[in-house]
């Protein structure tokens, strides 16, 4: 019998995507996350460790998953992305905003979904916000 691992996490979005997603206006308070004290910058649970540290907390910004990010943007701003496998080993992001026919196929390639969706998030509110 295979051995099942269920040690699995959903994937939180950058710290870099976390300031952009808190810029364009996501406030849903999170489990995780990116706190700064003294211009140093570390992940942190918010239940209950940043009640504890939060006299230290400078700035705070939220960590989604990238699938919670994701749907923000769809909610907020008719943007759907979507993962592809090209194939077995390569991944594309698309874009398609609401009401479009097609969305825009994104020429680099990566190695895991996650890092697709990452990019697609970083493009979307860098490019299209």
């Amino acid at each position: 019998m295979k051995k099942i691992n269920n040690n699995i996490k959903e994937k939180r979005v950058s710290f870099e995507n976390a300031k952009l997603l808190k810029r364009a206006g996501f406030d849903i308070e999170t489990i995780e996350s990116y706190c700064s004290s003294n211009s140093d910058r570390i992940p942190v649970s918010i239940f209950p460790r940043v009640q504890q540290y939060k006299p230290n907390v400078k700035e705070e910004w939220y960590a989604p998953t990238q699938q919670l990010a994701i749907g923000w943007i769809l909610i907020n701003f008719q943007i759907h992305i979507t993962i592809t496998s090209i194939s077995q080993e390569s991944w594309q992001y698309h874009i398609t905003k609401i009401g479009d026919s097609l969305g825009k196929t994104y020429e680099q390639d990566f190695y895991t979904p996650e890092e697709a969706k990452e990019a697609a998030i970083t493009f979307v509110l860098t490019n299209m916000l």
